[in-house]
């Protein structure tokens, strides 16, 4: 499997606050970004929204958002959070191999690097 630094979360909120609270092995998608002004290569880090698997731990979660400016109900009206990109540099990599497979987006999960940072580990594999 591949994984990913998940970088630019800082400037996206309440993307900080939701990587705080999901458990690794959560499911995310990478998904092409070809219109992005900034990076023709661009992939985003999204998080399709389960506010389900937090039930038992509601009222701790919605104050961990509260503190990056969103609430948990407000979490649940969307169907999928922009937590962050792939770094530039690996998606010069990976962009031109999901659109040669005609690939738009890839499964994957999060998982935390030794130090603690997000990654999105793919789980999907592309040729």
């Amino acid at each position: 499997m591949t994984d990913f630094p998940i970088v630019g979360a800082k400037f996206r909120p309440p993307a900080s606050g939701i990587l705080a609270i999901l458990p690794s092995g959560a499911r995310l998608v990478a998904r092409r970004e070809s219109t992005n002004q900034y990076d023709a290569n661009a992939v985003q880090v999204l998080w399709p929204t389960e506010v389900a698997q937090f039930v038992t731990k509601l009222e701790a979660i919605n104050d961990v958002l509260v503190g990056y400016g969103t609430t948990l109900s407000a979490l649940a009206e969307q169907p999928e959070w922009h937590l962050g990109y792939v770094p530039r540099a690996d998606a010069a990599e990976l962009a031109p191999k999901m659109d040669a497979a005609q690939r738009p987006t890839l499964s994957g999960k999060l998982a935390f690097s030794a130090s603690g940072n997000p990654r999105i580990q793919l789980t999907e594999s592309l040729p």
